[in-house]
């Protein structure tokens, strides 16, 4: 008899897990808080111009690549629009008055970098080399088979990455241009691991590509491919509580009043409020307190513009900008300094000129907490107001780069942690999942099997966020149920 199995959120990890496990003789049903399915790859409209709330591009996926393989075996990848960013700079990097372009490839960066810094190139060839060689230690991550699941014991992920670049060179101009990738996930320089760092790194210096209709085009192929196996989608249902029976999750109840009942449940909430939902004694303290404890990344603030006329350059790449020489230190700004930095991306467009951008920066849910649970009329204008305040700020800071928006705003949506938290229902907005420590790597690390065993997580804070971390994630989710050297093997065979 086939198997019941609700998944608790309809982001990414969900999706994948779904269509993974569904394809493999489950029967699978989503339940999703919000109206419609993909959290962080949800996109919104707005005269004419399409935003992405979250993942705007995917690294990876040219033909032979991981992500490549993935998105054939998920049968997704001729439902998408992939286009490749500039291979010259897929990545622009502004420190003050300097800038950086990394370009596709490795021998390209090292070529690029080489050029900045004639006299660094054995420092340059060095990070080259290891943060390959670190991308490579994993075996699911590089779609290797058997698949070994050792995860407290690699050197690279317990190696602090500003260390390492640190013991490189002594040119601290150098140092911070090999951090740089450090903002594709909120990185702490005194924990973050060479091992994220590296296979951030490789993943897009592979290949980057933008998506034509935004991260929601991924979001409802997943869907369709989910619902073409017959798996079931419930929106609008809120899981709040678990119904426990002899040490098992029974059901989940929704805030709507309905009970799903299930043999298995895999929750892509965050790990502390999965875990919040279980009353009883079936956890240990111990294990209990370690996700409750969980350090979460920094959120983000963004705002998305609309021009009254497309006169704005259309970019094929993401464009970083920082006001200061330090490229570390995202979570710890002070607001009264903020922004310290922001990245300025176009939504994709054939044209050379374009009337839609959106910009994003760093924003600790501090911020945002007075707020969280406002219900009068008061607490929610405070908010409308603060909301517009920041947006102007970092509208200032942006037009002395750009000028051109100067009074050429049509319209403009503004995103704040407390939107984040929302589509994400976590804990502050938090926009790359948990922080992993590279001194204490079991300490946060979440497996995908709870203490209950019918109760499985999935999702960003599982593995890493991204594209690849979360499908990697969804990887080890479904190994819970199927064979994972099959499942690898397969996606693997992809061409």
């Amino acid at each position: 008899m086939r198997k019941d199995i609700l998944i608790i959120g309809g982001g990414l990890g969900g999706l994948i897990c779904g269509i993974l496990l569904q394809k493999n003789n489950f029967n699978v049903s989503i339940a999703e808080k919000n109206k419609r399915v993909g959290g962080l790859l949800q996109n919104f409209k707005r005269k004419g111009c399409t935003f992405d709330v979250g993942m705007h591009y995917i690294g990876s996926a040219e033909k032979g690549q991981i992500v490549y393989k993935i998105l054939k075996y998920l049968n997704i990848y001729d439902k998408i629009s992939l286009h490749e960013m500039d291979t010259s700079g897929y990545e622009v990097f502004k420190i003050q008055d300097k800038t950086y372009t990394f370009p596709k490839g490795w021998e390209a960066f090292k070529n690029r970098l080489s050029e900045y810094f004639p006299n660094e190139k054995v420092a340059i060839v060095k990070y080259a080399e290891t943060v390959q060689e670190a991308s490579n230690s994993f075996d699911i991550i590089n779609l290797r088979y058997p698949v070994s699941l050792n995860f407290g014991k690699n050197k690279f992920a317990e190696t602090g990455i500003y260390d390492f670049i640190d013991e490189l060179t002594g040119n601290d101009e150098l140092k911070r241009v090999l951090s740089l990738m450090n903002s594709m996930y909120a990185g702490q320089k005194d924990k973050a691991s060479l091992y994220t760092h590296a296979v951030i790194h490789n993943h897009y210096s592979q290949s980057s590509m933008k998506i034509e209709g935004g991260g929601e085009e991924i979001a409802n192929a997943l869907e369709n491919e989910f619902v073409s196996h017959g798996g079931k989608i419930f929106v609008n249902e809120f899981i709040h509580k678990f119904e426990t029976k002899d040490g098992l999750i029974e059901s989940a109840l929704s805030k709507s009043g309905h009970k799903f009942k299930a043999d298995y449940f895999i929750s892509g909430f965050h790990p502390s409020l999965t875990i919040d939902m279980i009353e009883g004694n079936y956890l240990r303290k111990p294990y209990r307190k370690r996700m409750q404890q969980l350090e979460n990344t920094i959120s983000t603030f963004s705002i998305h513009l609309v021009l009254k006329k497309p006169t704005f350059q259309n970019f094929n790449f993401n464009f970083h900008r920082y006001l200061q020489d330090e490229v570390w230190g995202a979570d710890s700004y002070h607001p009264d300094t903020w922004p310290q930095s922001y990245l300025i991306y176009t939504p994709y467009n054939r044209e050379s000129t374009t009337k839609c951008l959106s910009v994003f920066t760093f924003m600790s849910y501090s911020e945002v907490k007075k707020w969280e649970n406002a219900t009068n009329e008061s607490h929610t204008e405070s908010y409308k107001q603060w909301k517009e305040q920041r947006a102007q700020k970092l509208l200032k800071v942006v037009e002395k780069d750009f000028p051109e928006i100067i009074g050429n705003i049509d319209d403009m949506e503004v995103l704040t942690p407390l939107s984040y938290k929302d589509y994400l229902n976590n804990k502050q907005g938090e926009c790359y999942g948990i922080v992993h420590d590279y001194k204490e790597v079991l300490k946060s690390l979440v497996l995908t099997k709870t203490q209950i065993s019918n109760l499985y997580f999935t999702g960003q804070n599982v593995n890493m966020h991204g594209f690849l971390g979360v499908s990697i994630g969804s990887l080890l989710t479904a190994g819970n149920f199927i064979d994972i050297n099959n499942l690898v093997k397969s996606i693997s065979e992809q061409e």
